[in-house]
């Protein structure tokens, strides 16, 4: 046997090698990484939003690319920092592509049957809803740190960081700010026992005069940052919190 077809066997040999280690790997590859051969329909993880707190719930956002078939899922579990016990809370919301929009009625049906928007692109207020996951965390105690775990999971495979575990506190309870003014609202015509500096109307204490016409904010306001308005409970008119009183009535304790 020549010494070139020794090489050509030796190199169609390396070369069928080759091929098999190719096939085996992206064999490997497609097992491990369904998302990618599957059209799109596998997740992508993307941004985690956390979202300012409030007294008694944590809300939270997750973006994503893919899940075209919409399987995929985010659970949710919380607990007290300091304990052990995980709670499960409820899963978040999928969405993508919900619109939400303002715009004209129909007038072609005035008995109010088959009113529909028609003008939706163009409006201020309208919202396409982007491929994500966002929900809340209900049922909470103020002040106080919790423990947050979301879990994202999806059939057809998640390419990315799959969980997300936060530590967030609620919102404290506001308290009412030390060292200011305190202003004491009564309705128009209470004849009781007043704490004083006392007004009639909400406005009246607000403003340093209060007149029943569309420019009663005119005048310089009397409340400052820190101070505090108690309105006394009574049975007080809806004129009197949208236009206050008269200016004679509103400066009588004008301080």
């Amino acid at each position: 046997m020549s010494l070139a077809r020794v090489h050509n066997e030796v190199a169609q040999c390396i070369f069928r090698m080759l091929l098999i280690c190719v096939s085996v790997m992206t064999v490997v590859v497609c097992l491990r990484s369904p998302a990618a051969s599957q059209d799109g329909i596998g997740v992508t993880p993307g941004e985690f939003v956390v979202e300012p707190p409030t007294l008694i719930a944590l809300g939270f956002e997750w973006y994503i690319d893919g899940d075209a078939n919409r399987n995929a899922s985010v659970a949710v579990s919380y607990r007290k920092k300091g304990t052990t016990e995980w709670k499960q809370g409820l899963p978040l919301f999928r969405l993508n592509g919900e619109r939400t929009v303002t715009g004209l009625l129909n007038p072609d049906e005035p008995t109010g049957r088959g009113y529909r928007v028609i003008q939706t692109d163009s409006m201020a207020f309208t919202y396409v809803a982007p491929n994500m996951f966002a929900g809340s965390i209900f049922d909470l105690e103020p002040d106080t740190e919790y423990e947050c775990r979301f879990r994202l999971s999806d059939p057809d495979g998640v390419s990315g960081v799959s969980e997300h575990e936060v530590t967030v506190r609620t919102r404290k309870e506001p308290e009412p700010a030390k060292g200011g003014h305190v202003y004491h609202v009564y309705p128009v015509g209470y004849s009781g026992p007043r704490i004083e500096p006392s007004f009639d109307g909400l406005l009246a204490a607000y403003y340093t005069a209060a007149i029943g016409g569309d420019w009663y904010d005119a005048f310089p306001p009397r409340v400052q940052p820190g101070d505090t308005i108690i309105v006394h409970a009574a049975s007080i008119k809806t004129s009197d919190f949208a236009m206050g009183t008269s200016c004679c009535r509103a400066g009588r304790n004008a301080a």
